[in-house]
C-alpha cells in the first residue's frame, strides 16, 4: 500500500484485524444483527469521492434498495474518512491514505450471506469503482477540447527524477513548465497538436496532446423556437405589467382625448368658413354700390 497498491478490506464473521491495525481504516467490533423484517439499508454515500461519482446523477444507482441483514461494528481511526453509512448511522465503507494509496473497508460481505447486495443492480458498477479507485486506474482521453487544463506531470526525463517541462504550441510558441510543482498543468490555448518534453532531455519521445474546438460551436441542428421562450427575460417592471393586463374599456376611456381634438378641429373649420363667406359678401356688396361706380 505504501508504495502504490490499493487495499480492500472485506469484514466477515470472521474477519479479526489486531495484525494490521496501523494501516487498518478502524478497530471492528461485534456484529450487528438486523432482523428480517426490518432489514438494515444504506442511508448515505459521499457522492464526492470518485467511487460513487457515477451514481450521482438521479436514477443511476438505488443503494437504499439493498438489504442488509448484518454488519460489523466500526472504531472509526483517526484520519479515516467514511464514505458510506448504513441507515443507522454505522460505518459501511471507511477509507484511510497510506503512503501512496490508501485501504478501503467494508464492513458487510460482498456475497449474500449477510445482505442482498450481491443481487442488485448497483453491485456490479460499485464493486468496478472501489476496483479503479483502489488501482488508480483512469482512461486515458485521445484528444482534449481548447480552453481545457490538462495534466502533464507523469512527463519525466529519462531518470525519472521531475525536470522543467518544454511544452510547444501548434504555433511554434513554446511555454516552460515546473515539472517539480504538484500538478504541472498545461492550458489548451489553441487548436491542434502540443508537444511536452523535459526540457533538459535529448530523446524525441514527447507527450502529444490533441487539443479540438468544441463540437458544440458547429452544431447545425434546429433549435426548439419553446427553449429559446423559455430563455427570454420574464418581465417584472409593475409599469409594463398594468400596462398589458389594462382592459378594453378602460384603455379606450385613457385614449379619449383624442375625441376633443378632433372636435376642436371640425369648430375651427367651421368657424374660418363662416369668416371667409362673411368676407366676400362684404367686397361684393362695395363693387355693386352706387358710390363704388
Amino acid at each position: 500500500v505504501e508504495d502504490g497498491g490499493g487495499l480492500l478490506v472485506v469484514a466477515g464473521p470472521h474477519a479479526t484485524d489486531a495484525a494490521a491495525r496501523d494501516v487498518l481504516p478502524g478497530t471492528l467490533g461485534s456484529v450487528v444483527e438486523r432482523v428480517p423484517e426490518r432489514p438494515g439499508t444504506i442511508g448515505w454515500v459521499d457522492a464526492s469521492n470518485p467511487i460513487f461519482e457515477i451514481f450521482a446523477a438521479p436514477r443511476t444507482g438505488d443503494f437504499p434498495a439493498a438489504r442488509i441483514f448484518h454488519y460489523r461494528t466500526l472504531n472509526v481511526a483517526q484520519g479515516a474518512h467514511v464514505l458510506a453509512r448504513f441507515d443507522d448511522g454505522a460505518p459501511a465503507l471507511v477509507e484511510r491514505q497510506v503512503g501512496k494509496s490508501s485501504v478501503l473497508e467494508w464492513t458487510s460481505t460482498l456475497d449474500n450471506d449477510w445482505s442482498d447486495m450481491a443481487l442488485q443492480p448497483i453491485f456490479l458498477p460499485f464493486v468496478q469503482q472501489i476496483a479503479r479507485h483502489l488501482s488508480g486506474y483512469g482512461k486515458s482521453r485521445p484528444w482534449h477540447t481548447v480552453g481545457e487544463l490538462v495534466d502533464v506531470s507523469d512527463v519525466r526525463s529519462n531518470e525519472g527524477v521531475p525536470q522543467p517541462l518544454v511544452a510547444r504550441s501548434p504555433s511554434g510558441a513554446r511555454t516552460s513548465l515546473d515539472a517539480r510543482s504538484h500538478a504541472p498543468v498545461l492550458p489548451l490555448d489553441e487548436a491542434g497538436f502540443y508537444e511536452v518534453r523535459p526540457a533538459r532531455s535529448t530523446s524525441r519521445d514527447a507527450l502529444v496532446i490533441a487539443s479540438n474546438v468544441d463540437p458544440a460551436e458547429s452544431d447545425l441542428s434546429s433549435f426548439d423556437p419553446n427553449e429559446m421562450v423559455k430563455a427570454l427575460p420574464v418581465r417584472t417592471d409593475a409599469t409594463v405589467h398594468a400596462r398589458d393586463t389594462v382592459a378594453p374599456p378602460e384603455q379606450e376611456r385613457s385614449q379619449d382625448v383624442w375625441k376633443y381634438l378632433l372636435a376642436a378641429v371640425l369648430l375651427m373649420l367651421v368657424a374660418e368658413t363662416v369668416f371667409a363667406n362673411r368676407i366676400t359678401r362684404g367686397r361684393s356688396a362695395a363693387i355693386q354700390s352706387p358710390e363704388a361706380t
